[in-house]
């Protein structure tokens, strides 16, 4: 049986590494391709130095299972030195969503993100529909019922419905309120 051509995704972990490289390139004016690839492997290394000494998840296997947002902040740790030395601006981000933990819907999870993407996009992980789908994703801009974005497989949009914070819910996306990462220029 033959199959088609293997894309990004298919066999590996990297959409992480992906969606922070995005981030990046919308805050970027100048960010060729010799450039992306640097950053690229800086943050491949870095999260491979941060995971040498795990016993579980250790060494490469984000490469083929994906990364998890400790990995996200190393990689935007790297990335924001890489910003000051070579792209010639101040890149700065904090993790989660502000706001008080208790009652969160799904509804203020899209105000949040809203109110931050005048200053940059953010960075989000979902579990997607299908069991054991999961993705990071860069966000650059909010529509009224769906957010544009820079995604490594292509993907152009996402709706604001139909997602959840909460349990998993079959044939729902469930977003995390920690496990957003927003970006801006100083």
């Amino acid at each position: 049986m033959r199959t088609g051509p293997k894309q990004q995704g298919d066999l590996d972990g990297l959409c992480g590494v992906y969606a922070v490289l995005n981030a990046v390139a919308s805050l970027a004016s100048e960010f060729g391709r010799d450039k992306q690839a640097k950053l690229f492997e800086q943050m491949i290394e870095a999260v491979y130095e941060q995971r040498k000494g795990r016993k579980r998840e250790g060494g490469v296997s984000f490469v083929y299972r994906g990364v998890e947002p400790k990995d996200v902040g190393a990689m935007l740790d790297v990335a924001s030195k890489f910003a000051r030395k070579r792209l010639g601006f101040e890149l700065t981000w904090k993790k989660g969503l502000p706001g008080r933990s208790a009652n969160r819907k799904i509804q203020r999870f899209w105000q949040k993100i809203e109110e931050h993407l005048n200053k940059g996009p953010a960075i989000v992980v979902y579990n997607g529909p299908e069991e054991g789908e999961s993705h990071w994703t860069c966000i650059v801009e909010s529509k009224e019922r769906v957010v544009r974005l820079r995604d490594s497989t292509g993907l152009k949009t996402l709706r604001k419905t139909g997602g959840t914070l909460g349990e998993t819910v079959k044939g729902k996306r469930q977003f995390y309120w920690k496990a957003v990462f927003l970006l801006s220029r100083a």
